[in-house]
C-alpha cells in the first residue's frame, strides 16, 4: 500500500475529536487520582508519571499486536 495514503489515514485517526478526546481523558483521569498524594519531591511524581505511561503504552502495543494477529489472520495482511 502506498506510504501516504497510510500516513493520510494516521492523521485522520490521530487529528479526529474522538482521539484528542480519548488523550485528554487518560490525563484527566490520571490527575484527578494523584492530585491528592502530597509528593515530597519531583522524583516521587516523575516516578508514578513514568510508570503510568510505561503500563499505558505496554498496554496499548498488546491490545495492537492482537488486533494486528487477527488482521493477519483473516488474511488482510
Amino acid at each position: 500500500m502506498d506510504t501516504k495514503i497510510i500516513n493520510n489515514k494516521i492523521n485522520e485517526v490521530i487529528n479526529s475529536d474522538q482521539f484528542k478526546e480519548l488523550q485528554w481523558k487518560v490525563v484527566d483521569d490520571i490527575f484527578s487520582s494523584i492530585n491528592t498524594i502530597e509528593f515530597e519531591n519531583n522524583d516521587d511524581l516523575k516516578l508514578v508519571m513514568t510508570r503510568i505511561r510505561d503500563t499505558f503504552i505496554a498496554g496499548l502495543n498488546y491490545e495492537s499486536a492482537k488486533q494486528f494477529l487477527n488482521l493477519a489472520k483473516s488474511g488482510a495482511v
